[in-house]
């Protein structure tokens, strides 16, 4: 009964960590495979956006030419001072002048514009996609805690795989041993 019991926690022990490897790694795949085609992928830390974007909601931009935005567009860009954080806001007007279009943007929650104007040199992202709480995996996956969950899991499925390996090794012998079958009466 008691090697059954080991086998079941084991068993369990492996799952739950290549559970966590495929959740880790295939979130920072799919965020990978997503920016090689032309998509950025963020997690929404901030209520700014509140409703339409919650915080631990994943947002998915794509790569549009600035002249294709418009008034309403949620866009994602670089604060152009301070700590130039992402910023997903709206765009609440746009000027125009010599050096293209300039963005006056808003979080939806928030009762004033931003202080600055995003100006986007050659292209700017727009906001196609918002998936509810997706952010919060991606943000745990990247985070220290989730790398070394990932890191720890990888080396517990190692360690499973390899198991039978150096479970199955027969006892050394050694020679001229008179091995109890052999034994006569």
């Amino acid at each position: 009964m008691r090697r059954s019991a080991v086998t079941i926690a084991r068993r369990a022990v492996v799952t739950a960590a290549a559970l966590a490897v495929l959740i880790g790694l295939g979130s920072v795949l799919a965020i990978s495979a997503a920016n090689h085609f032309g998509y950025q992928v963020l997690g929404m830390k901030t209520a700014s956006m509140r409703p339409a974007i919650e915080p631990g909601d994943l947002v998915v931009a794509v790569r549009v030419a600035p002249a294709d935005i418009r008034t309403g567009d949620v866009i994602t860009f670089r604060a152009p001072t301070g700590s130039h954080a992402p910023y997903t806001h709206r765009v609440t007007s746009i000027q125009y002048g010599a050096r293209g279009p300039e963005f006056i943007t808003r979080g939806d929650a928030n009762a004033t514009p931003d202080r600055w104007t995003v100006r986007y040199v050659a292209e700017g992202w727009r906001v196609v996609r918002v998936i509810p709480r997706a952010g919060l995996v991606v943000a745990y996956a990247q985070s220290p805690a989730g790398r070394r969950i990932v890191a720890a899991s990888v080396f517990v499925l190692t360690l499973a795989m390899l198991w039978p390996v150096f479970a199955a090794r027969p006892a050394a012998t050694t020679a001229g041993a008179v091995r109890p079958q052999e034994v006569t009466a």
